[in-house]
């Protein structure tokens, strides 16, 4: 049976006469689905900064967020009836159980041993955080309906990821920040704006980001996504629109000034030349040279600094640090090594910064949550591998190989910042999880690919790239 949220399309009645006017027939057609509240969603997360919170809420008072808490209530509530669920296996909804099952298992124990009242009210807060996670790969794996709204709401996650680097361009090259002249009724800083800081002679920026780090590694995850449009796009318009959108994120990823972009930007693009052909990696290595040139003319130093940011990495305060710390960090891992010490815990204030989501998992939620949180990767990057021997277009198979690349660059960003505790990243993380659902649901139900002619060429390469025999057409 179909989900309320992916209600068929209305016909407009014909016969109004308002119906006849340009335009307004596809405005009385159109029917909110997943992806369109997606879109709400996303626009909260990226164009509101995100310490502007509502101040009688705190930390949870971020409006995307208590959207997604609204969302698990309506996704909860078509569970209660029958004809609106999404019937059929889905592997996506018992891994978030279990997630959060693990979770609850670490709360126990967290509580049993005694917890400071900051501690308490910090896993009180990482409960809702996971709770609005969850609602959103929910949303994700049910509630977008079709193919088509799927590469819809990818797309504007690339438009989203645009606007981002437009942000920390402006601030990079012009040290304008717009982030903190915004004012938007209802909310205020919750914590100080990174703004503008110095790395070496350089700025270094955040755009709408909490940090530089989940700046990077956010552009970086929809860079790869907008690589996906640009190859496989064959309206040479739109193919020129996406190559557009993704020059408009790979060029200020780099004005992060981090190690974390530039890593997961050559993870991400290892992944994805494995099914291109000679021809796309040709132009990704004409691209990458022509971004370089572009970077020493408009940023003279930069490519400097970060290539020492790798070659002198053992000198970087930084780096010594975070060593310094994750000697005491096996302490507390020792103390309680099954559980943790309480999911959401480990905060600074008590303790110190962590700057690795994986140590961090280790010590709050134990071996147990260690484990549940690979598998918050593994299981949706392995969907994605057995769909792979699935497909028969080469557009489906890119899809599942960018999935394979952005869940990768996820996971290496993650142990590089306490990747769940920043709106924009979690955000990305758990719509890519719930990508893995939808693309699982469409194929389960024969919609995992449009009906179109694939000519001799294409399927013999997809073949290829498969290891598979050339099927007749």
């Amino acid at each position: 049976m179909a989900s309320v949220l992916e209600a068929p399309h209305r016909s407009p009645n014909s016969s109004l006469p308002i119906a006849k006017i340009p335009g307004v027939s596809r405005f009385l057609d159109w029917h909110p689905d997943g992806t369109s509240v997606l879109t709400l969603v996303l626009a909260l997360t990226f164009l509101i900064p995100n310490q502007l919170t509502i101040p009688a809420l705190g930390g949870v008072g971020r409006p995307e967020l208590l959207l997604s808490i609204v969302i698990m209530g309506w996704w909860g509530m078509t569970k209660l009836v029958p004809s609106l669920t999404v019937r059929g296996n889905q592997p996506i909804r018992w891994l978030l159980a279990l997630f959060f099952v693990s979770f609850a298992l670490s709360y126990v124990a967290g509580h049993a041993r005694g917890l400071t009242p900051a501690e308490a009210s910090s896993s009180d807060r990482f409960m809702i955080f996971l709770i609005g996670a969850c609602a959103i790969a929910l949303l994700v794996a049910d509630g977008v309906p079709t193919r088509e709204r799927l590469d819809d709401l990818l797309k504007r996650i690339t438009y989203f990821g645009a606007y981002l680097g437009l942000m920390g361009s402006l601030q990079f090259l012009f040290n304008f920040d717009i982030t903190d002249k915004l004012s938007i009724p209802g909310l205020a800083l919750n914590n100080e704006l990174f703004g503008i800081q110095a790395r070496s002679t350089l700025n270094r920026v955040s755009g709408t980001s909490t940090h530089p780090i989940e700046y990077g590694a956010v552009l970086a995850i929809c860079l790869m996504i907008a690589i996906h449009f640009v190859i496989t796009t064959e309206n040479l318009f739109e193919k020129r629109k996406h190559l557009a959108v993704a020059g408009m994120i790979a060029l200020p990823g780099a004005f992060s000034v981090s190690r974390t972009n530039a890593a997961s930007v050559v993870i991400g693009l290892v992944i994805l030349a494995i099914v291109w052909n000679a021809r796309y990696r040709f132009y990704a290595a004409v691209a990458g040279v022509a971004g370089v040139v572009v970077l020493q003319a408009v940023a003279p130093g930069l490519l400097a600094t970060i290539r020492a940011l790798f070659l002198y990495a053992g000198q970087d305060p930084s780096i010594s640090g975070r060593r310094n710390d994750y000697n005491e960090s096996f302490e507390y891992i020792g103390e309680r090594p099954i559980l943790g010490r309480g999911s959401g815990t480990f905060i600074p204030e008590e303790y110190f910064i962590l700057d690795n989501q994986w140590l961090g998992e280790l010590i709050t939620k134990g071996y147990v949550g260690f484990f549940v949180l690979g598998l918050m990767f593994v299981v949706p990057i392995m969907m994605s591998r057995i769909l792979r021997k699935k497909v028969r277009t080469y557009a489906t198979l890119h899809l599942t190989q960018t999935l394979f690349a952005t869940l990768a660059i996820a996971a290496f960003a993650s142990a590089t910042f306490d990747s769940f505790y920043y709106v924009q990243f979690r955000m990305l993380w758990f719509i890519l999880i719930g990508v893995a659902g939808t693309l699982w649901r469409l194929e389960a139900r024969g919609e995992l690919e449009p009906d179109a002619e694939i000519d001799d060429e294409e399927r013999a390469f997809v073949a290829k790239k498969l290891r598979q025999p050339v099927q007749a057409a």
